[in-house]
């Protein structure tokens, strides 16, 4: 289903420019108990920012209703902040598309996330409330993005409540979609001619010959999963992901009163498009198709009105008003060939923060993303891609849009996407947003681990990851990177050890791969039925993992007792096998403390902090967490 959009070049003769929608970014992080709103400074800036997205003809906004802040307490409403950031988007003639819960943006007091037995109701009751406060609302969302918030939280265990696997995932659904249809019907009731948006990401997965084709075809079933049920489509049991999800607990959800949906909106990204091959999986794809043919699929799976409904890119300005060309002008490729679409939205308005560490903590640090960007005094600075957007927001087709050339690291992540881009009159940045490359030698060879000398008086690092190398660049990366940069001179080699994966083999086997400067490791186990592609360090097939990992190094001459640097208290075994030299534990998140945490992993983190030479604690109240199981430094 679908068409690639390579080389296409639509015609927007007679067609009108697309409806351009702002937004404004507010995820709240439960733990350290703060939001990204706060972090941007749009909750002390908030009547600027909406004047700014109002004077530049802005009609339509994404807004959060941040429950976090407003319901404080069980029961307990302050509609203060709310009511004024509303109130002047009314007195501006700009539309809001309310969002009620923006990824993990519940209170703070549902100690078990979206498991906690009290979520269903305390959000019933507060989308109520909403909709009985603001009944001149046209447009809203009830939840943004459920599929790729319940599988991050309750599949990766990237998010609270930090489950795992699909019987992880369909915990999350079984707490979370009912109350989503009961809500929907209480909308429907109250505001009867408002639309739902309903948002969530826009994907597609492809892969070689084989394993990696069939596991694409399984990715992209997965995608449909969550607005399937709400909508009750096509609930065939043996869909490839849906049937999984149904037999590990999820089938009470086949008979769930529909959501209402009266438009689809899709997030597309550069990392929104998978391939699998024998190297594993990555994104963005070296062999993307493009917006446009994605999204004639949903079109015609969902048979309803489309948004564009979030895309940005993190990168120099000169990247994002590329970026920005060539969604607009596969939107209006998609347009052409009869898809549905009323609206595109770059998301957000003004630069994100902390999602180089996927909100596991609020550093404050920009998200280079943004339509304006941060000033290290937290002010709005206008950029290239500003006057860009500008001009594409007040009706400027595709092709009038300049085609900057991608600065590193934008340049090597879209390569795949240069070939739908080749018809481009390319031009260089423009002076300020050009970076001086570092050149290195062209024949330079990544040498083979084998190959590498043991001349190092620094010990190799070995890091024990649960976030893999290849995801968001987070925390770890940005670290271990340095980490490794620093070592690298003196021969000393760096492992980033991730958690196992299910694979073809007959037997566990190590596999690596060279990427940024240090070596990616993950043991591969043979899969077994109804098991997830990814496995946490304490799946029984994992059991050796810690005895391969240390014959593995040992087998390429390196040298032993290493340095060891532990992301999660499940690989601690797999530390102490390789009998560190030193062991690091850097606590991202006390996931020990979340309510029903497993009691195994309460004992790791235990035994880790009372064990490690060192541990860095990600913040003061990590700090405070951690110091009482410890007699050294923090």
């Amino acid at each position: 289903m679908g068409r690639s959009s390579r080389h296409a070049t639509p015609s927007t003769a007679g067609r009108p420019a697309p409806a351009f929608l702002a937004a404004f970014e507010s995820t709240y992080l439960p733990g350290p108990d703060r939001d990204v709103a706060e972090s941007t400074g749009h909750d002390l800036r908030w009547r600027a920012d909406l004047d700014a997205v109002a004077d530049r003809g802005i009609r339509t906004v994404r807004y959060p209703v941040r429950w976090h802040r407003i319901e404080p307490e069980p029961g307990r409403y302050d509609w203060s902040a709310t009511d004024a950031a509303l109130e002047h988007l009314r007195e501006r003639g700009v539309d809001p598309v309310v969002d009620l819960v923006h990824h993990t943006s519940y209170p703070g007091w549902l100690a078990d996330g979206f498991r906690d037995p009290r979520f269903r109701g305390a959000y019933v009751a507060f989308a109520e409330a909403v909709a009985t406060r603001y009944p001149w609302l046209t447009s809203y969302t009830l939840f943004n993005e459920p599929f790729a918030t319940l599988f991050l939280a309750g599949h990766e265990g990237l998010w609270p409540p930090y489950d795992r696997g699909i019987p992880g995932f369909a915990r999350l659904l079984l707490s979370v979609l009912p109350a989503l249809s009961e809500a929907s019907a209480c909308w429907s009731q109250l505001l009867p001619e408002a639309r739902h948006l309903w948002v969530d990401t826009c994907e597609h997965h492809a892969g070689a010959a084989g394993a990696p084709g069939t596991y694409a075809q399984l990715a992209n079933d997965r995608r449909h999963a969550v607005l399937d049920l709400a909508l009750g489509h096509d609930l065939d049991p043996d869909r490839p992901f849906l049937g999984e999800l149904l037999r590990a607990g999820a089938e009470p959800l086949v008979d769930l009163p529909p959501v209402r949906v009266d438009v689809v909106g899709l997030d597309y990204y550069c990392h929104s498009e998978w391939w699998y091959d024998e190297r594993g999986s990555r994104a963005p794809s070296p062999h993307p198709v493009g917006f446009a043919a994605i999204a004639e699929q949903y079109a015609a799976r969902y048979d309803r009105p489309l948004v564009l409904s979030e895309t940005n890119l993190r990168g120099l300005p000169s990247d994002r008003a590329s970026w920005l060309r060539y969604v607009l002008e596969q939107y209006e490729l998609a347009v052409s060939r009869g898809v549905p679409l009323e609206g595109l939205c770059w998301f957000p308005f003004v630069d994100s923060c902390d999602w180089d560490s996927l909100l596991a903590r609020p550093a404050g640090r920009p998200d280079p993303v943004g339509v304006v960007s941060l000033g290290p005094g937290g002010e709005r600075l206008p950029t290239t891609f500003t006057a860009v957007w500008e001009a594409a927001a007040a009706g400027s087709p595709a092709a009038e849009l300049p085609a900057y050339r991608f600065q590193p690291p934008c340049d090597a992540q879209l390569a795949g996407f240069l070939p739908q881009m080749a018809h481009w009159p390319w031009e260089d940045p423009p002076a300020v947003d050009a970076v001086a490359p570092i050149r290195i030698p062209e024949d330079r060879e990544e040498p083979a681990v084998s190959d590498i000398p043991v001349t190092s008086r620094e010990p190799d690092l070995v890091v024990l990851s649960h976030l893999r190398w290849v995801w968001v660049w987070q925390r770890p990366q940005h670290l271990v990177s340095r980490f490794a940069a620093l070592r690298a001179p003196s021969g000393a080699r760096t492992w980033f050890v991730e958690e196992p994966v299910a694979g073809e083999v007959a037997a566990p086997e190590i596999g690596t791969e060279e990427r940024d400067g240090v070596t990616r490791v993950w043991l591969v186990v043979p899969r077994r039925p109804d098991q997830p592609e990814f496995l946490g360090f304490d799946d029984d097939a994992a059991g050796a993992y810690g005895r391969l990992l240390a014959e593995f190094l040992t087998s390429a001459g390196r040298p032993a007792e290493p340095d060891v640097l532990l992301y999660t208290p499940m690989a601690l075994d797999i530390a102490e096998a390789l009998v560190p030299g030193r062991l690091s534990y850097d606590v991202m998140d006390d996931l020990a403390s979340f309510l029903r945490a497993p009691e195994g992993l309460r004992l790791r983190q235990r035994r880790a902090l009372a064990e490690a030479d060192v541990v860095f604690a990600g913040g003061r109240s990590l700090h405070r967490s951690v110091r009482s199981h410890r007699n050294g430094e923090v």
